[in-house]
């Protein structure tokens, strides 16, 4: 974190030449029926085997999401590149 901010530090990456990224910011308290809330409360109240089953789940439920993004951006979008 920069010295001065009071909020989460950022960090920019420069994108390669042809590269597209996408930031999905996740509020992860604010849904009390999430994973991600469940994964806190899991890890608060020192179930670590369900907390790992939750980031294992939000793991595969995430590169699931971004393989078939990527797939439907090669098949739509691959003539404006």
């Amino acid at each position: 974190m920069l010295a001065g901010e009071g909020g989460l530090g950022r960090t920019r990456v420069p994108a390669r030449r042809g590269e597209r990224r996408v930031a999905v910011v996740v509020e992860v308290v604010a849904n009390p029926r999430g994973l991600g809330y469940g994964m806190i409360v899991s890890a608060q109240t020192l179930h670590p085997d369900i907390s790992l089953a939750f980031l294992v789940w939000i793991g595969l439920l995430g590169w699931a999401i971004n393989a078939g993004l990527n797939a439907l951006d090669a098949r739509f979008f691959a003539r404006f590149r």
